[in-house]
């Protein structure tokens, strides 16, 4: 009963470990770490840190997975006091100027900052962005707004429920595979692809024709070789039997 105790509870023990950890990768897998480090701003309106979208098909890619639920958490520090009625930080989405289209260069504070963490929801970056269509950012950025910023780390809540402590990196791009382009094939090169697969055909066939000759050749020569042991010892057992029946008489 005792060896059957001890066996039921290191298989509870199991399951619970096994139940933890996907629950933890289940987790992380929403938690998507962007940067970990010092990125700092010259607190004048500056920079703390970019994400160029065009650059880096894993950051556009990054982008385009942001939702009505999603959140970005930074962790920061302000070094001096920023601009009245400002919190010191933002996210920033822009879109570059081009041709037939507007630039933007969209502010959005933090909805709230707790413990030198400021959070940005979804619904403010498409208010102060002015669409959901997040596929033409071309750049983010978080910047101050008027002290000195200093971006300790940036992670991509997809689902907006919170991190657990548990994050991962921004996750590669699994390209589709290429499409084989049409070519167009003329008469003349049809006519030189049959003949050369007839010749291809005809040299194996000749071969295989060989092969199996060789083969056959081969098969013939072995049976001769047989027959011919079997007579050889055939006759020299005759011969000693002959022999010892001279020997008795």
């Amino acid at each position: 009963m005792k060896k059957m105790s001890k066996l039921l509870s290191a298989a509870a023990v199991t399951l619970i470990a096994l139940i933890m950890s996907a629950v933890t990768a289940f987790a992380a897998e929403d938690d998507i770490l962007v940067f970990e480090g010092e990125g700092k701003s010259n607190g004048s309106w500056g920079q703390a840190y970019n994400i160029n979208i065009r650059a880096d098909e894993k950051n556009a890619q990054l982008i385009l997975m942001l939702n009505e639920s999603s959140k970005v958490y930074v962790d920061f520090e302000l070094e001096g006091t920023p601009t009245i009625n400002t919190q010191g930080i933002e996210f920033i989405l822009q879109k570059w100027e081009k041709e037939g289209g507007d630039q933007k260069w969209a502010q959005t504070p933090p909805t709230e900052i707790t413990d030198g963490v400021a959070t940005f929801d979804y619904a403010s970056m498409v208010d102060t962005y002015g669409s959901d269509d997040f596929s033409t950012v071309d750049q983010i950025y978080i910047g101050d707004t008027g002290a000195v910023l200093t971006v300790k780390k940036i992670v991509f809540d997809i689902n907006g429920d919170g991190v657990n402590g548990d994050t991962v990196d921004i996750p590669e791009i699994k390209s589709e595979p290429d499409t084989a382009e049409e070519t167009t094939v003329t008469e003349e090169e049809k006519s030189e692809e049959t003949t050369k697969k007839a010749d291809e055909d005809k040299a194996e066939e000749t071969t295989a024709e060989a092969e199996e000759e060789e083969s056959s050749s081969g098969g013939v020569n072995v049976v001769l070789i047989v027959v011919i042991a079997v007579v050889v010892i055939a006759a020299v057992v005759v011969v000693i039997v002959l022999k010892n029946r001279k020997r008795y008489y």
